[in-house]
C-alpha cells in the first residue's frame, strides 16, 4: 500500500494514546484497533474536508483533499485485493453531500442516515469479511461533520 508509510505514523502516535483511554499499558482494560481502518475512515473525511480542518487531517494523517479521496480508493482496493484484510466502507449523512464529493470516492456508498440499516450494515459486511475465519470484529466508526464534508452545515 503506497501509504503504509503514513498510516504506520498514524498509528504510532495514536495506538499509546487509545491504550491509555482503555485502560491499558498496565490497567484494566483490553481493546481493539485497527489503525488502518481508522486512517481509512479519517481519510475519507479528509477527502470532503477544506480549510483549516483539511490542513489538521493532513497533520494528522498525511493527506487530505484529492490526495486523501486517491489514498482511500488506492488503499481500499489493495486491501481487498488480499486475503488478510476485508475492508468495507459506507458513508452515511443526514444532510445532503456534494456529488463532487462522492465521485472523488468510487467504491464507497453513500446514503441518508438512518441506525437501524448502518448497524445492520455494518453486522453483514463484518460476516462476509470474516466468513472462513473462525473470529471477527465489528467495527462502527461515527464522526460529527458539520462544516467538514462539504455540503455539511457552514
Amino acid at each position: 500500500m503506497a501509504y503504509a508509510g503514513a498510516v504506520r505514523e498514524f498509528a504510532e502516535r495514536w495506538l499509546p494514546e487509545m491504550e491509555r483511554s482503555a485502560g491499558g499499558a498496565g490497567g484494566a482494560g483490553d481493546f481493539v484497533c485497527s489503525p488502518v481502518g481508522m486512517w481509512l475512515a479519517l481519510a475519507s473525511v479528509a477527502a470532503g474536508a477544506r480549510g483549516e480542518t483539511a490542513e489538521e487531517l493532513r497533520g494528522l494523517l498525511g493527506v487530505a483533499g484529492d490526495g486523501a479521496a486517491r489514498a482511500v480508493t488506492d488503499g481500499a482496493r489493495a486491501l481487498a485485493g488480499t486475503d488478510a484484510v476485508g475492508v468495507a466502507t459506507r458513508v452515511w449523512s443526514r444532510v445532503p453531500v456534494l456529488r463532487e464529493y462522492e465521485e472523488a470516492l468510487p467504491d464507497i456508498g453513500f446514503g441518508p442516515m438512518d441506525p437501524d440499516t448502518a448497524d445492520a450494515w455494518v453486522k453483514e459486511a463484518a460476516a462476509r469479511a470474516v466468513s472462513g475465519f473462525g473470529f471477527g470484529f465489528r467495527f462502527g466508526f461515527g464522526v460529527r461533520a458539520e462544516g467538514v464534508l462539504p455540503g455539511c452545515g457552514g
